[in-house]
């Protein structure tokens, strides 16, 4: 079986606390793990309190025998070390003494450091080397007696009465040790990267980055997971995979009827190729949301129901498409109506001759039909953005961006486009003014996947 072996600053409250009589940091490491040797570093005022009562290693001493083992120890005495707060001086100095225990060192022994004795510029440097160097080896803590502050006090320091006073001896003592998780650079890495891909909406690369630490068990990369079929639209999987780990739909799919959660979701994708900076994609994507916002509007608003005036016409295996009827469209009054409003807007071009079903239709009818201003002038603008921009960006070998957008509206945004629909949304009934933040639902997604790995 191989040696413990525990590297140790030193600080106030070593060995044994002169306020409190407890033992200190080094002191405790050694009893609850029972270290078989300690190296002790010590600046030039730990030099002159071991010089005057050889307090450290008497305590080392004393608790051999009451372990009835032996303890050895190595001191590394730093004379000329006075500025014990410069953070400077420890990275080069712990460096190299942990690289000559390491090299000493047994296959199966084991390296323990002490994060609690020492300066905070002590302390904070051995994280660091633990950390950037990946070492194998563990990080303690101690916590205090009474979980606060410690008090530093070294007048009139009697080490062989606060040994016999010190409560650790007592059988059944508290073990105030705690190790430090100290995950590697490299993890530390990868994980503020995953963090940002996930921030930036890019599931498919956080998910295979999160795949290289080995996390596939873990609730944040299921989460990832559900992330990316939601981005992609696959929303039976994502059902599937909420009910399968028992995780919450509320910030995954906010909406319920399922209807309207297809088209707000698509919505939320059109939002995210926008604030990607994907212009063109979010441009093309335009024109089905058009279809399903104004059909929405007819239905919920007018009460006009399209799928009394349509037939349907198989494109594909799973695809179909809405196709005017006109044997439909004159079996009633409505249909008469919406028969007449089209053929009015057709008028220079011979009359409405049905075909596929457009939102430019919609528009009309729409229009047409509705006595709200507000709804009439609004259903417009999305369809001239629809018209310029979707038609020269689907035409031309241009590049898309703000500025094109700019040019071939009237001097508006893609912002000002995204913000249209989503008025359309409160129009056809499915985000009210009371829920707003919905349209947040993929950043608090988010928030919960990056809480998850915190955890």
């Amino acid at each position: 079986m191989g040696m413990k072996l525990l590297f140790s600053p030193l600080g106030g409250t070593d060995p044994i606390s002169n306020t409190n009589m407890y033992d200190g940091a080094m002191l405790h490491i050694v009893r609850h793990y029972r270290i078989d040797k300690v190296y002790l570093y010590m600046s030039r005022e730990i030099i002159q309190y071991q010089e005057a009562d050889e307090r450290y290693t008497y305590c080392l001493e004393k608790l051999g025998e009451l372990q009835e083992r032996e303890i050895q120890y190595e001191l590394i005495r730093r004379p000329e070390l006075v500025e014990v707060q410069d953070f400077e001086i420890f990275y080069r100095e712990f460096r190299e003494e942990i690289d000559k225990i390491r090299n000493e060192m047994g296959e199966d022994d084991e390296l323990i450091l002490n994060l609690s004795s020492g300066t905070p510029a002590m302390k904070s440097w051995l994280l660091v080397i633990r950390t950037m160097n990946e070492l194998s080896c563990k990080a303690v803590q101690v916590v205090t007696p009474d979980r606060a502050m410690n008090e530093h006090r070294h007048n009139d320091y009697q080490v062989q009465v606060l040994w016999e006073l010190d409560p650790d001896n007592e059988g059944g003592a508290e073990n105030r040790c705690r190790e430090v998780p100290c995950p590697s650079l490299s993890r530390v890495r990868q994980e503020v990267n995953i963090r940002q891909l996930i921030r930036e909406y890019d599931y498919h690369a956080a998910r295979e980055l999160a795949a290289e630490l080995k996390d596939h068990e873990k609730s944040y990369m299921k989460l990832i997971q559900v992330a990316e079929k939601r981005e992609l639209l696959d929303i039976d999987a994502v059902e599937r995979a909420l009910r399968t780990n028992h995780l919450d739909q509320s910030y995954c799919l906010p909406i319920t009827n399922v209807e309207e959660r297809d088209i707000f979701e698509y919505a939320l994708v059109l939002q995210i190729r926008l604030r990607r900076g994907e212009y063109a994609d979010f441009i093309r994507a335009i024109s089905p949301i058009l279809y399903r916002l104004f059909k929405q509007i007819l239905e919920k608003r007018l009460r006009i129901l399209l799928g009394n005036y349509v037939r349907w016409q198989r494109i594909g295996e799973l695809e179909t498409k809405a196709v005017w009827d006109p044997e439909k469209l004159s079996r009633d009054v409505t249909g008469r109506e919406i028969w007449g409003i089209l053929n009015e807007a057709y008028e220079t071009r011979g009359g409405f001759r049905c075909g596929d079903v457009y939102p430019v239709h919609m528009q009309r009818i729409i229009q047409a039909k509705s006595d709200d201003e507000e709804l009439k002038e609004l259903v417009g603008e999305l369809r001239e953005a629809e018209e310029k921009v979707r038609n020269l960006a689907a035409h031309q070998i241009v590049s898309v961006n703000d500025n094109t957008i700019r040019q071939w509206t009237e001097n508006h945004d893609a912002e000002w486009i995204m913000n249209k629909i989503k008025k359309a949304f409160e129009y056809a009934g499915i985000i009210d003014n009371n829920k707003k933040e919905v349209w947040n639902s993929y950043d608090q997604m988010n928030e919960v996947i990056i809480r998850l790995m915190d955890e």
